[in-house]
């Protein structure tokens, strides 16, 4: 029995079991590790699907707190959206916080790489993601994550270390400003060692 992040292995209680395993996913080679100093001012949320359980209501909730967007910030989403109820839950807020220009929805995107290597910060709200390949791909990208604190993004991220994590859309909001007002060269530099010793396909 193999789960991707002992996360898992928790959630299907075979822990104790002498034949179950947690074996991290390879992501990226070693040699795709990448750092842009200078980010633009956006922040990123990704998903296949924008859908129920991705948290995407709680990442455009806390977008709208931080009042980043009277800053020149936007909310870049990326994912197809699947699910109405989301998006117009979505809409609901963006009005609640005249958000309406600072938000973009990109739909499906084959390049995410490009993107996160220039955000300013990756935000990972799902309500309990299994492992979080995205999060990962951030960290090799030199993106700043803040991570919602439950399943595998908790495993992987250690807060104020490799990347930030929130438990509420407050500290989600609050962590946002941070991020971006911040230097995060450090977080970044600690991400890109976490993931090279763990996720690479080399190791």
């Amino acid at each position: 029995i193999i789960g991707i992040t002992y996360a898992i292995v928790e959630h299907f209680k075979v822990a104790k079991l002498p034949q179950s395993y947690c074996i991290w996913n390879a992501v990226r080679h070693k040699d795709e590790i990448v750092y842009i100093k200078e980010k633009e001012k956006f922040l990123l949320f990704c998903a296949t699907y924008i859908c129920k359980g991705k948290g995407a209501e709680l990442c455009v909730e806390a977008f709208g707190l931080s009042n980043l967007a009277s800053k020149g910030y936007k909310l870049l989403m990326i994912g197809q959206q699947s699910d109405t109820d989301i998006i117009n839950r979505i809409n609901e807020i963006s009005v609640k916080y005249d958000l309406d220009n600072s938000i973009e929805f990109l739909g499906f995107c084959d390049d995410v790489g490009s993107y996160m290597a220039k955000a300013s910060a990756f935000i990972m709200s799902s309500d309990c993601e299994g492992m979080g390949r995205v999060t990962i791909e951030a960290m090799f990208y030199g993106c700043p994550v803040i991570g919602r604190a439950t399943g595998g993004t908790a495993e992987i991220i250690t807060h104020n270390e490799t990347g930030f994590l929130f438990t509420n859309v407050n500290e989600c909001a609050e962590l946002m400003v941070k991020t971006c007002t911040s230097d995060n060269t450090a977080i970044i530099k600690n991400a890109h060692d976490f993931v090279k010793k763990n996720f690479t396909v080399e190791c």
